[in-house]
């Protein structure tokens, strides 16, 4: 399986029953970086399920792709927030012991990956469970650098209906169509002046086991299937790309990783290219991916701001 971007042991398994779940595509604890995980329970259902896919960011050349879940206690009408790297409150819910009904299963400090969240009642994992109805699971998710300053959030992506857990093929919504055959299609990516504004594009491939599912993804410059790959900048001048970035699972990419050297300095004032996917016959495990733009700067008041936006609804 490959993606071209136009820049433009674990304890049980999932998929058990039809559920209300949501997929945070992004976290970090690793560093300086805290992740707050806010988490709403409307429904009667009393248990929650977290799992993590995670790499170690002191090791970039490997992609570990590790697994890990487990479960915490929830009530009707729940809310709270944890830290998932267990700094703030020691990872009990905040702030302080003043919430006295939520656990939480946190992944701790030093990893970066993505984490799903089921709620259920009964026996996980025996198929007498019984899932939480659709709609009544909700979280956000803030992510903070204690040393930088940098700060972004989004909300969480919920499942439809009649989706098992796990299942988020549905999310990653580029797509295009030739002859009547649909095929994974592009997204537009844009960055600003590069002295101005630090650009990264954060990648998740998604399909209908992010507990287990694993693909080899290569990511590269390119304009439409099969086209070199190439890149605009400002005055639409069109510039050579690279070959591409390989990795597994997810990760976040920079201009450096997709442009050559000798066409990197064209990037210096702002540009645009494509996100495409091309599937060249590989696993078929993949169904789509899901972009997001991380920018930060200090060039508005002098203290570090931060962008996280999905690239993935886009008209062009």
């Amino acid at each position: 399986m490959t993606l071209a971007l136009a820049l433009a042991y674990s304890v049980v398994g999932v998929k058990d029953a039809s559920a209300d779940a949501i997929l945070a595509p992004s976290f970090r604890t690793d560093g300086s970086f805290i992740t707050f995980v806010t988490v709403v329970n409307k429904s009667s259902n009393t248990q929650l399920h977290w799992m993590y896919r995670y790499d170690d960011p002191s090791t970039p050349t490997v992609n570990e792709c590790f697994h890990a879940d487990g479960f915490s206690k929830t009530t009707q009408n729940d809310m709270f927030t944890v830290d998932i790297s267990d700094t703030v409150n020691g990872g009990a819910p905040v702030p302080d012991a003043l919430d006295t009904t939520s656990t939480s299963y946190n992944i701790g400090s030093g990893w970066l990956g993505y984490l799903t969240i089921y709620a259920f009642t009964g026996t996980y994992g025996t198929g007498t469970e019984v899932p939480t109805a659709q709609g009544t699971i909700n979280s956000e998710i803030v992510i903070a650098n204690l040393a930088t300053g940098e700060l972004y959030s989004y909300k969480a992506s919920n499942d439809p209906a009649g989706i098992d857990e796990g299942d988020f093929a549905f999310t990653g919504d580029i797509t295009w169509t030739v002859n009547g055959v649909t095929n994974p299609g592009y997204a537009t990516a844009i960055w600003h002046p590069t002295a101005a504004v630090a650009t990264q594009w954060y990648i998740l491939p998604v399909d209908d086991d992010l507990a287990f599912g694993s693909d080899l993804i290569k990511v590269s410059l390119g304009n439409v299937e099969g086209a070199p790959g190439f890149f605009y900048d400002i005055n639409e001048n069109p510039w050579s790309a690279t070959s591409g970035k390989e990795f597994n699972c997810f990760a976040f990419l920079k201009l450096s990783d997709l442009i050559a050297p000798a066409s990197l300095v064209k990037t210096a004032l702002g540009g645009w290219a494509r996100v495409v996917w091309v599937d060249e016959g590989g696993s078929t495990e993949v169904s789509s991916i899901l972009v997001y733009k991380l920018e930060t700067t200090t060039a508005l008041t002098g203290a570090t701001q931060s962008a996280f936006t999905s690239q993935n609804r886009v008209d062009w």
